[in-house]
């Protein structure tokens, strides 16, 4: 076994690595002094030029089991700090480093652990599935762009650290992206920590025991609780990256111009009513909208701003204490307190309206976190304080939308938007998307409907760059359109290899001038489902779409989605339930374009379910390279009855390759992620039943 102090020596050399201002703080909590049951905390600075002093006084404290845990600060601390304890340890310390004293954010730190008792250690099995837990997170954080984070065993959890480079004072980026994390991994087994955001943090010095409870190892008769050595599960040799902000900011769910402290309004509250929603931030709102806040006090898990009168009713002066307040959640929720008789009834929503004549509330404090959705079991006491805008009369709904949206495709979409297009693999799908988006970039019509011209984007995440580069001049060429048309109307970008989910295309999107492109094409939609998300779960999905929704309503545009059908037979079935997944995969877009199989060979049957539109006549397609052409001559109701109780062939007719479990992994897995429908899709277009994919996967 390594010698621990070359641990803790490593440790604090990658804790300090290119960091030359400050010092850092090493503390050990709760320590029992010999001879003794008074407790006291142990705590020493030291400059970087002093690790050996730092290792071996932590070393020293280790070896004399005073201390149950030994810690050290995560980033930079104020120098001036130092003359607390010079480059030594001592006991009874009084003073620690605070958040003030943190001079900037070196790193990020996500601890996993664990559900158990407070006061115990792990078990083998729980510290195995936290493991497992932690390189999920890594694994997802990877897929996203971010850097490999270093892994190590804190002796009761795991620690992912990551490299940023951050101001103390981060807007609260730091905590959205843990509490992001936290919702998206956290269960009843395992939690993400999500207090860890604070810049004074400490965190366990790797290589030291952790001490937590009494040892209980190999007791006979209860569970194995043993105390156990901290360790490097995984170090990244050389230089470490760092965190880029857009990868927090996409985790966080905020793009570049939105603090990341700000709640979010979930689609469809009535609008963006961002506001910094921090003592610091509700404070300077107040005082810009001339209201006198004479101080803070700390209320459990609320900062109160104590005004000297209520701005509702200003002849409500305060009489002292708490009376009339602002109430700032540490998670963001506002609340408005006005213990006076004729103000009891006055919520936040009123202050606001008074504040700000016109506003109208959405549900902003009431958000859906990446990877997950809204939960509605303390959804009504989230709002308990955002109560949701006033219903509109059908009068004044007239008055504001007199008019249907622009039309985009005649017939089959407006402007913000989003249409499913849907049929089984390799059915030829792509190519009739690049021949709409032509039809879109030249205002030429699409299978015969009218097109709106304007700017497309393609983000294409199954076609190479030079597929992509030399497949849709050939559609250009077979309608009659020169490249000069298009080139600069027709954005291609090429995710193989560089998967983004959907969340993390947020910041992308940001960049983007409303109203720049008039669609943007997702190709697959499948592969842009965050890691671990169900498809057949309808609050994922519906949550998915919803997140399209507030993209297309912020960019002015139409989404399509190139979807994949459900499995068996298609002909049988409604034209909703053809796309595979949930069922708010068909019911959550606009428009749901479906291709089935005509009884003809190349030829499909084109059929639509639209919200905004009178309703569509099926229509027939038949295939003739490299486009889909419509022929009216053959009948739409006469289907394929894809047949028998195991499928044998491939999409071209020929007999499905037998596979062995290795074969299959060299086939169909790789290095780049994959989900499931996708490897479903995959297989299935070579023949594969889902009974055989599922037991070799």
């Amino acid at each position: 076994m390594k010698d621990p102090a070359q641990t803790v020596r490593q440790f604090l050399e990658l804790i300090c690595s290119d960091c030359e201002d400050g010092i850092l703080e090493v503390r050990a909590p709760n320590c029992c002094e010999h001879g003794s049951n008074y407790r006291s905390t142990c705590s020493g600075y030291f400059t970087h030029d002093m690790i050996d002093a730092a290792v071996a006084g932590i070393v020293e404290l280790d070896r004399s089991a005073i201390a149950p845990g030994i810690y050290v600060t995560l980033n930079p601390v104020e120098p001036a700090l130092l003359a607390r304890a010079v480059n030594r340890i001592k006991s009874r310390a009084r003073e620690t480093t605070t958040d003030k004293d943190i001079l900037r954010r070196r790193w990020l730190l996500i601890d996993i652990d664990p559900v158990r008792p407070a006061g115990v250690s792990a078990t083998d099995a729980e510290l195995a599935v936290a493991l497992e837990r932690a390189r999920a997170v890594a694994e997802h954080l990877t897929s996203i762009g971010w850097p490999k984070p270093i892994i190590a065993m804190s002796g009761n959890g795991y620690h992912l650290l990551y490299r940023v480079d951050l101001p103390a004072d981060d807007g609260g980026l730091v905590k959205a992206v843990l509490a992001a994390l936290a919702e998206q991994f956290s269960d009843a087994v395992v939690a993400v920590d999500r207090s860890v955001h604070n810049p004074a943090r400490i965190v366990k010095v790797i290589g030291t025991m952790a001490r937590k409870g009494d040892d209980l190892h190999s007791v006979i008769g209860l569970e194995d609780r043993p105390h156990r050595r901290s360790e490097f599960i995984g170090v990244i040799q050389g230089q470490i990256t760092v965190v880029a902000k857009t990868f927090l900011r996409a985790v966080a769910n905020v793009d570049d111009t939105t603090p990341a402290n700000v709640t979010v309004p979930i689609a469809g509250g009535g609008g963006a009513d961002l506001l910094d929603c921090t003592p610091a931030g509700v404070r300077a709102w107040l005082q810009a909208h001339g209201v006198v806040v004479k101080g803070e006090r700390r209320a459990g898990d609320k900062t109160m701003l104590l005004l000297e009168r209520c701005p509702i009713d200003p002849e409500i002066t305060s009489t002292g204490g708490s009376d009339i307040a602002v109430m700032v959640d540490d998670d963001g929720k506002l609340a408005y307190c006005n213990k006076h008789d004729r103000g009891q009834d006055f919520t936040w929503h009123d202050l606001r309206r008074a504040l700000e004549p016109g506003y109208e509330p959405g549900f902003e404090n009431a958000r859906a976190p990446p990877g997950g959705n809204v939960d509605l079991s303390n959804f009504m006491l989230k709002c308990e304080v955002s109560k949701g805008p006033e219903p509109k009369s059908l009068r004044r709904m007239i008055e504001l939308y007199p008019t249907l949206r622009e039309p985009v495709i005649e017939g089959l979409l407006r402007e913000g938007e989003t249409m499913n297009i849907i049929s089984a693999p390799k059915a030829g799908k792509s190519w009739l998307v690049i021949d709409l988006a032509l039809a879109v970039a030249t205002g030429r019509p699409w299978l015969d409907m009218e097109c709106v011209p304007g700017e497309v984007l393609i983000l294409d995440n199954e076609l190479h760059g030079e597929t992509s580069a030399n497949r849709i001049p050939k559609v250009a060429a077979a309608r009659g359109i020169k490249l000069e048309a298009i080139a600069d109307r027709l954005y291609i970008e090429n995710l193989r290899g560089r998967l983004q989910d959907i969340y993390a295309l947020r910041p992308y999107f940001g960049q983007f001038a409303p109203g720049r492109f008039k669609i943007i094409v997702l190709d697959a939609f499948y592969r842009f489902l965050p890691i671990r998300t169900d498809e057949n779960d309808n609050a994922t999905m519906a949550s998915l779409y919803n997140h399209l929704d507030s993209f297309a309503d912020h960019l002015k545009c139409c989404f399509v989605l190139i979807h994949h059908t459900s499995k068996g037979n298609q002909s049988s079935k409604e034209l909703t339930d053809v796309g595979a997944g949930a069922g708010a995969q068909s019911r959550a877009t606009d428009t749901h374009l479906i291709l089935r199989r005509h009884e003809e060979q190349d030829v499909v049957v084109m059929d639509a379910a639209v919200r905004s539109w009178p309703p569509r006549a099926p229509r027939c397609l038949r295939w003739v390279w490299p486009v889909w052409e419509p022929v009216d001559d053959l009948d739409p109701t006469a289907l394929r009855k894809e047949g028998g109780k195991r499928k044998t062939q491939n999409a071209n007719g020929e007999k499905a390759p037998s596979y062995t479990p290795a074969g299959f992994t060299e086939r169909f897995l790789s290095e780049e992620p994959k989900s499931q429908a996708w490897i479903l899709e995959e297989a299935e277009a070579e023949g594969l039943s889902i009974r055989r994919v599922r037991r070799l996967l």
